[in-house]
C-alpha cells in the first residue's frame, strides 16, 4: 500500500513541477518581436502600468535602425521619432524614455534599414493604480508548497516527531 501511495505523490510531484513549464510559452500578452536583427525587448508586455513608457532595442548586427512611436489615434504625427540609431557592434542595445506620457494606445514602429524590415506593435499605458500596502512579509506560511509536500511525506513515511 505504501509503494502505491509514495508511486502516486511521485507522479503528481513530477507533474506539478513539468505544467508549469508547458504552458511558460504560451502567453498571449507578450510583446516580444523579433526581426533578423532587432528585437523590441521593452515594453514586455501589451499593457504596461507607468508614467514613463521605456523602449529598449536588442540589436543583434551591425545595422542602422529608425524607431518612431505614435499615438494610435493620430498615425502621422509621431511623439517620439523618427530616431535613427547606427550600431557599430554585433550586440548592443538602444533604450529611450518618454517621460510624463498620458494613458492611451501607442503603436511602436522599429525599422531595419539595412534589411528593410519594419516593424510594428501596439502598447496600452494605464495610469499606475494606487499602491496597496506590501503585505507579502506578513502572509502566513502554512499552506506553503513545501509545508505541503512535507506533511505529504511525513504521512506517507510515518514521519513523527520524537
Amino acid at each position: 500500500m505504501k509503494k502505491i501511495v509514495s508511486s502516486l505523490v511521485l507522479a503528481l510531484l513530477i507533474v506539478t513541477v513539468t505544467v508549469p513549464f508547458s504552458y511558460a510559452n504560451s502567453t498571449s500578452n507578450a510583446v516580444t518581436i523579433t526581426t533578423s536583427a532587432v528585437t523590441i525587448v521593452s515594453p514586455a508586455t501589451n499593457v504596461i502600468y507607468t508614467k514613463d513608457l521605456l523602449l529598449s532595442l536588442r540589436v543583434s548586427e551591425q545595422t542602422n535602425v529608425k524607431l518612431s512611436v505614435y499615438k494610435a489615434t493620430d498615425l502621422e504625427t509621431p511623439i517620439l521619432g523618427p530616431v535613427t540609431y547606427e550600431n557599430t557592434s554585433n550586440l548592443n542595445f538602444y533604450t529611450k524614455t518618454i517621460p510624463n506620457i498620458k494613458p492611451g494606445i501607442y503603436r511602436i514602429v522599429v525599422l531595419d534599414l539595412s534589411n528593410s524590415i519594419e516593424t510594428k506593435c501596439d502598447v496600452t499605458v494605464k495610469e499606475k493604480p494606487a499602491s496597496a500596502p506590501n503585505k507579502i512579509f506578513n502572509a502566513p506560511t502554512q499552506n506553503s508548497a513545501l509545508q505541503i509536500i512535507q506533511t505529504v511525506f511525513k504521512s506517507i513515511f510515518g514521519g513523527q516527531e520524537k
